[in-house]
């Protein structure tokens, strides 16, 4: 009779035990405001590479090693990158504007600076440049590529430069326009 007892009360543990378990054990990844944080961070670190460059004698190379590390370092966290910038340097009577493309095909973006428009056309994952000859201390830009049309004042006692990245993972799409 000892037996029983010992048997019913194991019984009953166990299903003490079982209802007081969850049912349905998930395990999820709750969506992270990750990109924002990753593209305010990029929007920053652009004009850093660019100075860095232009201490080094070579910002367009700087800036696209930089990019290129970037959109690896995104990929290994499942986040596609794609990007373009463009740098405007006064060479004295002239303004040079080096265009990097790393938007996954060949683009041309068509610049206006000060009412003069020039296409430029960049390939994939490279880097090409153009030159205009605006008067006056400061100019005004417009970039469109893609039909999207934005820009910003620059001044040519500095060099300057303007981008627009796009970082998305699944649903989750972030886009960050950058003017230093």
């Amino acid at each position: 009779m000892k037996g029983q007892f010992f048997v019913i009360g194991a019984l009953f543990i166990c299903i003490l035990l079982f209802f007081g378990m969850p049912i349905n054990v998930s395990i999820t990844k709750a969506e992270t405001d990750d990109m924002s944080r990753i593209s305010d961070n990029l929007a920053a670190e652009l004009p850093h590479a660019l100075n860095l460059g232009i201490n080094g004698s070579g910002p367009v190379e700087t800036l696209m090693n930089f990019t290129e590390f970037s959109i690896d370092a995104a990929g290994s966290h499942g986040i596609n990158m794609t990007c373009f910038w463009l740098v405007f340097t006064d060479n004295g009577t002239t303004i040079n504007v080096s265009g990097g493309n790393f938007m996954g095909s060949p683009k041309t973006f068509s610049i206006n600076i000060s009412g003069a428009t020039k296409d430029l056309y960049v390939g994939g994952g490279s880097t090409n440049w153009t030159t205009f000859s605006p008067s006056g201390y400061a100019f005004n830009v417009s970039v469109t590529v893609d039909g999207d049309v934005s820009g910003g004042t620059m001044l040519r006692n500095k060099t300057s430069i303007y981008s627009r990245l796009s970082l998305e993972r699944g649903r989750n799409l972030v886009r960050k326009e950058i003017l230093a």
